[in-house]
């Protein structure tokens, strides 16, 4: 579908950005806004980029999922230690 780690990709990450930008400008004096990530299909270094913009964006707390979008059902392989 399109959501989830799908907004991840959206508009090279505008569209999870501005998400959380909405949700803290809205109700983030009321509370934390936390956002569960995923390592981008393009690596590690994209990842921490965006993951750096929704911080700027103002989320509270990121939990990263140490696998990509696409490690899924019989793909799913092991998480990502070294990238968490």
């Amino acid at each position: 579908g399109m959501y989830g780690a799908f907004l991840l990709e959206k508009d090279n990450g505008d569209a999870i950005v501005d998400i959380v930008s909405y949700l803290v400008k809205e109700v983030g004096h009321l509370i934390p806004i936390s956002v569960k990530v995923r390592i981008l299909p393009s690596g590690v270094e994209d990842s921490l980029k965006l993951y750096g913009r929704l911080v700027d964006a103002g989320a509270a707390m990121l939990t990263v999922h140490g696998r990509t979008r696409l490690q899924k059902t019989y793909k799913t392989g092991h998480a990502d230690w070294d990238a968490i």
